[in-house]
C-alpha cells in the first residue's frame, strides 16, 4: 500500500520547467533577453575566446534570425491598402 501512496505523492509534486519549456512560454524579445544575458555571462566567467563563450553567442544570432523569420504585423495603412488596392491614398506613381 505505501508503494501506492508514494507513486501518487511523487505525481502530485510540480516539477520544475526545463531551460526550453521556459522558452517555448516566453515571448520572443524575452528570449533575446535571457540569452543575451547568458551570453555575456557565460563570456565574462570562461573569457572571450572560450568555446563556450562562442556557443553562448551562436545562441543569440540563432535567435536573432528566428526574430527575422517572424511574419511582420501591417499597420493601420497598409492593411487598408492591402484590403482596397485601388483606393487613393494607396497609389503608387513611379516617376
Amino acid at each position: 500500500m505505501w508503494a501506492i501512496v508514494n507513486r501518487v505523492h511523487q505525481w502530485a509534486e510540480p516539477k520544475a520547467p526545463t531551460y526550453l519549456e521556459e522558452l517555448e512560454y516566453m515571448g520572443l524579445s524575452d528570449v533575446i533577453a535571457k540569452e543575451l544575458e547568458n551570453a555575456r555571462s557565460v563570456c565574462s566567467e570562461y573569457g572571450e575566446g572560450d568555446p563556450h563563450c562562442r556557443a553562448a553567442w551562436d545562441a543569440v544570432e540563432e535567435v536573432l534570425a528566428a526574430r527575422s523569420h517572424q511574419p511582420t504585423t501591417l499597420n493601420s495603412l497598409e492593411q487598408h491598402c492591402a484590403e482596397n488596392p485601388d483606393a487613393v491614398e494607396c497609389r503608387v506613381y513611379d516617376n
